[in-house]
């Protein structure tokens, strides 16, 4: 039985896809025409009965208020029932359905198509024996499976799955030796289960199994852009057109247009939302065909005799039958001439049967233990020969290193010494066993290529700079835990205030419990009793912050400021490097314009360490200062005229304080409020900055800013010249542009910082069990080696770094 044996004038052949395109490939190859016409059975039935679209879909989802899938299932069933009455509601209902569909002329008939059918000769092939129902539709040939009920059919046994995959990659090693053409190998019945074992087995062997099925479009990133725009009830066809344009070039592009074109009818997006949500779900991800691989093919696809079929998990749970779930339930489908699930069980297990017979290369096995369940042999037919297979030892270098790592450690356990364990050892030695390689491998080019270009930002280059392999987990697989917490909420809250009581007449009293309501609610989060009482508490510190915040601002010349600025530096017409300065206080004079960044802080200090900087570490005050280089706004006047007195970060939210006798709890908030960053080297300039350094020689908004009476800045000032800070900008830039070329190329080894004999980059990171580094993946930035507990989130840490 060939299914070239029906490639004739005027016929009418109703088979699988995998059936069509092995007749279409016969055609090419012998360079035949024939006037045949090639439909699977869904496209007779809809010939033969009736078709339906979108929009009968959308009048059941309407009428049973349900969702597309189930407004399908209805429709799938309309053509068992006809005008009549059957006493049961189910069946009488799908009768109203049908005939309201009808009268609304959103079922699709097709007339001539019975007509047509008398002119051709009809063949239905690759189902085998078709149920009553179907058997009673089709004016022609049914082509049955030959059936051979005295076969004998071989069977492996395997205790383990992984025991059955090895045989199965031996088996294929052995036809390849034989000369059988790797396109002529396939499998079916492949189970999930097996897709772990499958990955390692080719690594092993070099041979590659096309096993895996395309995913949904659903899961790239475009498509969950394309549905938030779908959300956006502003968007309609054309606003949504616009917005795909620039991603044109995009793998998935074409599909979404597709997928909008064939709902432009309806000018309304939000009442086909859901049905174009079903349509992304159902639409895969574009996998071209490979060559030299083997294929896993479906039941019943279409062999020649040099072909070989491994059928896998040959047991109990083969082949897969029916059960009672259908609309149309067993009790009822006598009424409608269905078979019911007893009787349409028994005619799988006889197509089965008889396509199994027609296999000529046919190789069965199945495991008796998988990863959640025990197995017995098929009960598909009781002519069982089985058999039992001895590993191959010649094939893969890389498994026998494999098994001889689980031969040792079973002989060093329990003293079970394998009987290949002597031969295995002598080849091989024990220098694998137990040898663990934790080095992150790299990425393809393909997946390089696909990585979303992202704008790198303080935090994120820090990250990379740290460690270039916790950046890939945090950043580029977003498995970071980020979560909200009362404090981050609380910092938000810090940040909201401070933007706008300088510049809006901020009611602290009226507006700060509703703005922190406000917050908690975009954060999904509730605020209990607990919470509100330290919100309250903490609205007395934030009174004194505002309070104290306003003497320094009298004690300045830049009094002026912009608050809350986000800035992006683009490279190629893309963000590069983007971040928001939270407060830029100026002064604009005739001559030039007196500018300073502070940056709020709730968390706890980080320290400015010059030395790290051509790491690509300790730059926070370096990038606001890069970021102020790269900040355009009309306020400040001519760029050329802009002066940079100085980069700072601001404790806004009070820490413990030590008891101190001496200083009033408000002269020790005041402390606390100064300014700690980097000022401009020059006496003058920071006299306007801050009045009291003039007055005192000591600045009371600043940390570490003190002149000496001779008119030089103190040796602990941090004070640098304007030749140092255009150096400081150049070099930030520098490490930005390696830090993107890096990523770019996928480089995300596993490499700490070790700075002074402590690990800089480990301390409070998340992801110690996932990486499993070691001392060799620690990259010393002097010569100190390391010492320390690195792992440990010691209070003596804390404290250094506050």
């Amino acid at each position: 039985m060939n299914i070239t044996d029906y490639l004739n004038d005027d016929t009418l052949i109703i088979c699988p896809s995998e059936v069509k395109m092995a007749a279409l490939r016969y055609l090419n190859e012998s360079r035949l025409i024939r006037t045949v016409k090639f439909m699977n059975m869904e496209e007779y039935r809809r010939n033969y009965f009736f078709d339906y679209d979108e929009n009968a879909i959308l009048a059941i989802c309407r009428m049973e208020s349900c969702k597309p899938a189930i407004a399908r299932m209805y429709l799938d069933n309309l053509c068992y029932v006809e005008d009549r009455d059957y006493g049961n509601e189910k069946l009488n209902r799908l009768v109203e359905i049908k005939k309201d569909l009808q009268q609304k002329g959103l079922l699709k008939f097709n007339p001539l198509f019975h007509k047509w059918l008398d002119t051709v000769d009809v063949v239905v092939y690759g189902y085998g024996r078709l149920d009553e129902f179907n058997n009673g539709i089709i004016k022609g040939r049914v082509v049955e499976y030959p059936r051979d009920d005295e076969k004998i059919y071989d069977v492996y046994e395997f205790d383990n799955l992984e025991d059955e995959v090895e045989y199965l990659f031996n088996s294929i090693c052995d036809l390849l030796n034989e000369g059988t053409d790797i396109n002529n190998i396939y499998i079916t019945n492949m189970t999930n289960e097996y897709e772990t074992a499958f990955q390692r087995f080719e690594k092993y062997y070099g041979i590659t199994v096309d096993y895996r099925k395309s995913d949904s479009i659903v899961g790239t990133p475009l498509v969950r852009q394309f549905m938030e725009w779908l959300e956006d009830e502003d968007n309609d066809h054309q606003k949504i057109y616009d917005l795909l344009q620039p991603y044109s070039d995009y793998p998935v592009y074409s599909q979404l247009v597709h997928i909008l074109n064939k709902y432009i009818q309806f000018p309304d997006l939000k009442e086909v939302r859901d049905l174009i949500h079903e349509d992304l779900l159902n639409t895969r991800v574009f996998a071209p065909q490979k060559r030299n691989v083997i294929r896993n093919i479906a039941m019943f696809s279409e062999l020649t005799d040099k072909d070989h079929l491994f059928v896998l998990s040959f047991n109990d749970s083969f082949p897969k039958m029916k059960t009672d779930t259908d609309y149309i339930s067993d009790n009822i489908k006598n009424l409608v001439g269905l078979d019911d699930s007893e009787a349409a069980n028994q005619l799988i297990k006889y197509n089965v049967q008889g396509y199994l017979s027609t296999v000529r290369n046919l190789h069965l096995s199945y495991s008796k233990n998988s990863s959640f369940e025990k197995h017995l042999p098929t009960n598909l037919t009781e002519n069982i020969s089985f058999r039992h297979c001895q590993p191959s030892y010649e094939y893969s270098e890389a498994f026998n290193k494999v098994r001889l790592s689980y031969q040792l450690e079973e002989y060093l356990k329990y003293r079970t010494e394998a009987d290949m364990l002597p031969q295995l050892y002598g080849n091989y030695g024990s220098s694998s066993f137990q040898d663990y390689n934790n080095k992150f491998t790299g990425l393809s080019r393909e997946q390089i290529s696909q990585m979303e270009n992202k704008a790198l930002s303080y935090s994120s280059m820090n990250s990379y700079y740290e460690c270039a392999f916790r950046y890939y987990l945090e950043r580029r697989l977003g498995i970071s835990r980020n979560e909200t917490t009362f404090y981050s909420r609380l910092g938000e809250l810090f940040h909201e205030v401070l933007s706008r009581c300088f510049v809006t007449g901020y009611d602290l009293e009226n507006d700060f419990e509703r703005d922190y309501r406000s917050i908690a609610a975009e954060q999904k989060t509730a605020q209990d009793e607990k919470e509100q009482f330290f919100v309250e508490k903490l609205k007395d510190d934030l009174r004194s912050v505002i309070k104290i915040i306003r003497e320094q601002n009298g004690r300045s010349l830049l009094t002026s400021g912009l608050y809350e600025n986000d800035v992006n530096w683009p490279v190629s017409g893309q963000k590069a490097f983007t971040g928001k300065i939270d407060k830029l206080i100026y002064f604009r004079g005739e001559k030039q314009t007196l500018t300073a960044i502070i940056d709020y802080k709730t968390g706890k200090s980080v320290s400015f360490r010059p030395e790290l900087n051509e790491f690509g570490l300790s730059m926070q005050l370096p990038c606001y200062l890069f970021l102020l280089d790269n900040f355009e706004d009309s306020k400040l006047g001519d760029r050329e005229k802009i002066v940079y007195c100085g980069m700072y970060l601001q404790h806004i939210v009070p820490s413990r304080a030590k008891y101190d006798e001496n200083k009033t709890e408000e002269d020790q908030m005041r402390e606390f409020l100064r300014l700690e960053g980097y000022s401009l080297k020059d006496r003058d300039i920071m006299g306007q900055v801050d009045e009291s350094l003039t007055d005192t020689n000591t600045s009371k908004n600043i940390k570490s800013l003190r002149i000496k009476k001779d008119g030089e800045f103190y040796a602990d000032s941090k004070v640098l010249t304007e030749e140092e800070m255009k150096v400081l900008i150049a070099l930030t830039r520098q490490k930005i542009e390696e830090a993107r070329k890096a990523i770019g190329s996928g480089a995300f080894s596993i490499n700490p910082k070790v700075y002074g004999g402590k690990n800089v980059s480990c301390r409070y990171c998340d992801y110690g069990d996932i990486c499993y580094r070691r001392f060799d993946d620690n990259v010393y930035l002097d010569n100190q080696q390391y010492i320390g507990e690195d792992d440990s989130n010691s209070e003596s840490d804390q404290e250094e770094e506050e």
